[in-house]
C-alpha cells in the first residue's frame, strides 16, 4: 500500500529535489516534542516543516507550510508542493490525496509572513532572512 501513497515519478527532477530535501531533513533533525518553529536540529513537526520549506525555497521550488489534522485528529505541520507532501511522519514523499484517504484533513496554508512571525516570536534573535521567508 505504501507504493500507492508515495508521490510522483522518481525520474521527475522536481520530485528528486523534494526527495533529497526530505531525506536530508529527516536525517539531520531529531524529533523532540515541545520545540516549535525552530531552526535548530531538534524540534517537533513544525521544525521539520521549517527546514523543508527553507531548503525548497532556496532551490526555487514553490512550497508552503500547512496546518493539517493528521489521521489521529491532531494538529500537525507539513510542507506542500503541488500535490506532494513532505511530512515527518513518513520517510517518503506522499501525495495530498493519499493522505486525505487515510484521514488527514488539510486545514490552511500559512503565509510566508505568518511563518516568519512564528519563527521570530518563538526564537528570539532569529532574522526573517534566516527563515527563508524574508
Amino acid at each position: 500500500m505504501l507504493s500507492v501513497l508515495m508521490a510522483g515519478c522518481a525520474d521527475d527532477p522536481q520530485r528528486q529535489v523534494l526527495d533529497h530535501v526530505n531525506m536530508r531533513t529527516q536525517r539531520e533533525v531529531t524529533f523532540t516534542g515541545g520545540v516549535k518553529w525552530s531552526l535548530g536540529q531538534k524540534g517537533d513537526c513544525t521544525t521539520f516543516a521549517l527546514h523543508n520549506l527553507q531548503a525548497l525555497k532556496a532551490r526555487g521550488i514553490p512550497a508552503a507550510a500547512w496546518i493539517v489534522w493528521d489521521n489521529l485528529g491532531q494538529a500537525h505541520a507539513v510542507v506542500v508542493s503541488g500535490d506532494m507532501v513532505l511530512d515527518n511522519h513518513y520517510r517518503h514523499i506522499m501525495t495530498r490525496s493519499a493522505l486525505e484517504k487515510i484521514g488527514y484533513r488539510f486545514r490552511f496554508p500559512l503565509s510566508e509572513d505568518v511563518v516568519a512571525l512564528l519563527v521570530r516570536n518563538l526564537n528570539p534573535g532569529v532574522s526573517a532572512a534566516r527563515t527563508g521567508q524574508g
